[in-house]
């Protein structure tokens, strides 16, 4: 039986191959990714069957947690109302990205390269 993923492990290789792909490019080898990861290669593709799949799992990720961001501090408990205020001031939203892209320089970088690379598919 085979054993079951880690969380942390792939969390590692999603944290290296920003890490890589700010330094090197999206060009970089699976093998600069792992190594980065501390994990060895074959471990990579128990995660992640092609490089292509990694860069999106990593693109859905990023967008995640910038939409998680934007919407920081916002009720879920509130009213519909609230709610919707909330989303549509989207200053607030904007100024919770702007301090997000601040915090986290190398994702921004990682992610908007991502997001030219034509390695996205439509699915993502």
């Amino acid at each position: 039986m085979a054993r079951p993923k880690s969380d942390v492990r792939r969390k590692a290789i999603l944290e290296a191959a920003t890490r890589v792909i700010v330094a090197e490019g999206l060009s970089a080898a699976t093998a600069t990714i792992a190594k980065e990861a501390a994990i060895p290669i074959g471990s990579f593709f128990t995660y992640f069957a092609t490089k292509a799949e990694l860069f999106n799992q990593l693109f859905l990720e990023l967008r995640k947690e910038l939409a998680m961001a934007g919407m920081k501090g916002h009720r879920r408990d509130a009213e519909q109302s609230e709610q919707v205020f909330h989303i549509w001031n989207n200053w607030h939203i904007w100024n919770n990205w702007m301090k997000w892209a601040q915090l986290f320089p190398e994702k921004r970088r990682a992610m908007e390269q991502l997001d030219v690379s034509g390695e996205i598919t439509q699915e993502t």
